[in-house]
């Protein structure tokens, strides 16, 4: 029965491998759910320009195992587009005949959808590719493709689904089922073209040219990316050695799920009647007399992708930024405080440059202990992005052998900081309310911006440290718009902010008491009248608990979107410290010299 495209999702044609090649590819959409929802709604995500590309296996289809549910729960749970598509001789794309399929026109094919998500295909949107989750061959297909294009693409998560490690065995399966495979060919298989089952015959070189390579190769893939390898227990494809195999190649960075009782479409192995199956929660595949856990499998990946998980994962690699040389720093008094060098460049065998540039919260709760501590760091001068009530309020000591330049990121006129009480409101309702913080920030503060990189360029043996109140948005700015400067990847200064929230944890308690009271200076129904407001219909919803989250949050896909106005508005970071700030092309390839090292 052919598919029924859901209301968020859009069926159409690319060319593969190029424009006007006369060969298509068949891809389906889905728009996160937000865009089809009423905005009010809070219990489904911000819409992001974040994208995960799923892959079908070997005689499969776009809608294979579990990507309807996962392309479904991405768009609700994430904000995430995704595309899933039939790959040349699959479905609905251009069939090959008797051709068969490579790896190598796989390959082509994957790019093709690449290209076309970040280069604007699709409206004119260009994508962020977060995520490719390939199935069986497509497991395959993803990884050579990222081997590929290794540094020229950077996709943060790559998700293996019951994929094939060593080739050979493919051969001798199908050598084995076929024993006249020699004499014909090749061998006739089942597979559903044109939203019909049919049978397609399978060249002998096709099965060859799958079966005749080994993945070992994978560990050499950038070590800045995730993986993940889920397998069924009983899968009936693939040997179950094969994820001990990736488990071992992609190690550390690789997590491994084994789901008990499962085969090679995450269906039970165990059959069930009509009658058992309906006392069990999971979906009966008829056909098969089996539960279907696709949608479990789904939710491991969100999981896997989600907010928590992610920022864990990249916190734990960059805990360190060599073995002896941890990135945070423990300055007695201040909260947030970590050296923001140690990242990999996208020029190719550079890395920042570290113990030189450091972020932080505001340096007012600094103790004589923590003042040494700055002072062993060997920094040389502190860029104050704070205005100038919020100095006054908490005033900095003086440091021997420190500067203290005050440089207010945002001017202490701003229209931002008049209409505060309102901006605070929208801050405390939903965190993506950060994102029109910070296009302010880069339309309003070009004149402090020209101060600071001036001073950075002038006085390259200096190290420095920048903050504000917190350390969290103006200072996530400034932090941004040096990294992308060094060109370190938008996904990892996304997540190098993120890990604020892990930085404000311990000032959460005193951040909220400071809040209480400022409630309670408003009179005794300040706060119930607030939190009714805000809280607009969200069961459970409390100002202390949500609303502090939303305050103290430095979500990835704020950043990202932040990141994206950049690029739009201002032709990305150099064009805009040349062309908005005023600094001169070769000011800047003097502070990448100084920042890059080898």
């Amino acid at each position: 029965m052919p598919y029924a495209l859901e209301s968020n999702e859009e069926q159409f044609f690319i060319d593969t491998p190029n424009r006007g090649s006369g060969k298509h590819l068949a891809c389906i959409l889905r728009t996160p759910k937000r865009l089809l929802d009423d905005n009010k709604r809070y219990d489904i995500s911000s819409t992001t320009r974040r994208c995960a590309i799923l892959m079908h296996g070997n005689n499969s289809h776009k809608n294979f195992c579990c990507a309807v549910q996962l392309s479904r729960s991405l768009a609700e749970e994430l904000g995430m587009y995704s595309l899933r598509f039939d790959f040349r001789n699959c479905g609905d794309s251009t069939l090959n005949g008797n051709e068969g399929r490579t790896v190598e026109e796989d390959i082509q094919d994957v790019e093709a959808v690449y290209e076309y998500l970040t280069q604007g295909g699709y409206h004119n949107i260009k994508f962020h590719v977060e995520a490719i989750v390939g199935h069986s061959r497509g497991v395959v297909d993803m990884f050579e493709w990222a081997l590929k294009y290794n540094y020229q693409h950077y996709v943060p998560s790559l998700i293996a689904c019951a994929g094939r490690f060593i080739g050979e065995k493919h051969i001798q399966g199908v050598r084995k089922g076929f024993p006249d495979l020699e004499e014909k060919g090749g061998h006739m298989q089942p597979s559903i073209i044109r939203g019909k089952y049919t049978e397609i015959f399978i060249p002998l070189s096709e099965t060859n040219n799958l079966g005749h390579r080994s993945m070992e190769k994978i560990k050499d893939i950038n070590s800045s990316v995730d993986t993940m390898c889920i397998y069924g227990s009983n899968d009936d494809v693939i040997p179950l050695s094969d994820s001990a195999l990736y488990a071992n190649a992609l190690s550390p960075r690789n997590k491994l799920v084994i789901l008990d009782g499962l085969n090679h479409q995450y269906r039970t192995v165990k059959h069930f009647s009509k009658e058992e199956a309906a006392k069990c929660e999971h979906p009966y595949h008829e056909r098969t007399h089996s539960l279907d856990y696709n949608q479990d499998v789904a939710d491991i990946i969100v999981k896997f992708l989600g907010h928590q998980d992610s920022r864990r994962r990249f916190y734990e690699r960059n805990l360190n930024i060599h073995k002896f040389l941890p990135r945070w720093k423990r300055i007695e008094g201040v909260a947030n405080f970590r050296d923001i060098g140690g990242y990999k460049s996208s020029i190719q065998g550079k890395h920042v440059k570290y113990n030189h540039m450091y972020r932080s919260a505001d340096l007012s709760g600094a103790t004589d202990k923590g003042k040494e501590e700055l002072k062993k760091l060997g920094i040389k001068v502190i860029f104050d992005l704070r205005f100038a009530e919020e100095r006054s309020e908490k005033k900095i000591d003086e440091i021997e052998g420190i500067k203290n330049i005050n440089v207010p990121l945002l001017g202490d006129k701003s229209p931002m900081l008049i209409d505060k009480m309102n901006v605070y409101s929208r801050l405390l309702s939903n965190y993506y309310s950060f994102v029109d913080v910070y296009k302010h920030i880069l339309d309003h503060s070009a004149e402090p911006l020209r101060i600071i990189f001036t001073y950075i360029k002038d006085h390259p043996s200096e190290p420095f440290l920048f903050h504000c109140a917190v350390g969290k948005d103006r200072t996530g700015i400034l932090g941004a718009l040096i990294l992308s400067l060094l060109g370190v990847p938008a996904q990892i200064i996304c997540r190098e902010y993120e890990q604020t929230e892990y930085g404000l944890a311990c000032v959460r308690k005193d951040i909220e008491r400071k809040m209480v009271a400022s409630f309670e200076e408003q009179g005794p129904d300040f706060e119930a009248a607030l939190n009714q407001k805000l809280a607009n219909g969200r069961q459970n919803w409390t100002l202390r608990k949500q609303g502090l989250d939303n305050l103290l949050s430095s979500r990835y896909e704020v950043m990202l979107t932040a990141l994206d106005y950049l690029k739009e508005h201002y032709g990305g970071a150099e064009k805009y410290l040349e062309e908005e700030v005023g600094l001169r092309r070769e000011d800047l390839e003097s502070i990448r010299e100084n920042l890059l090292v080898n």
